[in-house]
C-alpha cells in the first residue's frame, strides 16, 4: 500500500510542477520516478517519469511551449492525473493505469503533430527513465526491459551521456549488493 501512496505523492508532484511549469522539478520527479520503478518493480513509476521528461522536452522548446497545442495539451493532462490521483484513493489501479497511458497517447500525438523531431518524445523520455533505473543499480537489460525501450538505445544513449562519471563505476559485485539494498 505505500507503493500507492509514493504513486499519489509523484503524481501530485507532477501535477504541481507541470502547472507551475518548473522543469528542474520535473527532472526531480523523473529521477525520483526511476528509482521507485527498480525498487518497487512497477513499470507505472517508468510513465511518471516518462511524462515528466517528456514535458521537460516540451517546455524547453520555445515553438512548442508557446503553441497551441501544448496550450490545450496542458489542461487535459492535468485533469487526467487528478483522475488518476482519485482512481489512486479509490484503489482502482486500472483505471490510474489507463489515465497515464492516456497522457502518453496524447504527448505522442503531439510529438508527431509537430514534427520535428526525428524519434517523438515519448519515446526519448523512456530512454532517459531507464537510464534512471540503470543508474539505480539495475542491469542494461533489466532497465530496457522497464521502461519498454530497446537495449541497445539504451546501451548507446547511456554511453553517450556522463552518467559513469556522475555515478561511481562499481562492480558486477557491488551491483548486486546494491540491488538486494532495495528490495530488503
Amino acid at each position: 500500500m505505500e507503493q500507492n501512496g509514493d504513486l499519489a505523492r509523484l503524481t501530485g508532484e507532477l501535477k504541481a510542477f507541470l502547472q507551475a511549469r518548473d522543469v528542474n522539478s520535473l527532472k526531480r520527479v523523473a529521477e525520483e520516478a526511476g528509482e521507485y520503478a527498480l525498487r518497487n518493480e512497477d513499470r507505472r513509476f517508468v510513465a511518471l517519469a516518462t511524462i515528466a521528461y517528456s514535458f521537460t522536452k516540451l517546455f524547453d522548446k520555445p515553438y512548442i511551449a508557446e503553441s497551441r497545442q501544448l496550450r490545450e495539451l496542458l489542461p487535459k493532462t492535468l485533469g487526467r492525473l487528478d483522475t488518476g490521483l482519485d482512481a489512486l484513493t479509490a484503489r482502482d489501479e486500472k483505471e490510474y493505469d489507463s489515465q497515464l497511458s492516456g497522457i502518453l497517447g496524447d504527448i505522442k500525438h503531439l510529438s508527431q503533430d509537430l514534427g520535428r523531431f526525428v524519434v517523438n518524445i515519448v519515446d526519448k523520455a523512456r530512454v532517459k527513465a531507464a537510464t534512471q533505473i540503470y543508474a539505480h543499480g539495475a542491469s542494461l537489460g533489466r532497465a530496457a526491459e522497464m521502461a519498454g525501450v530497446d537495449k541497445r538505445d539504451l546501451a548507446s544513449y547511456v554511453g553517450q551521456t556522463t552518467l559513469t562519471e556522475k555515478y561511481d563505476t562499481i562492480s558486477v559485485k557491488e551491483r548486486l549488493n546494491k540491488a538486494r539494498k532495495l528490495f530488503e
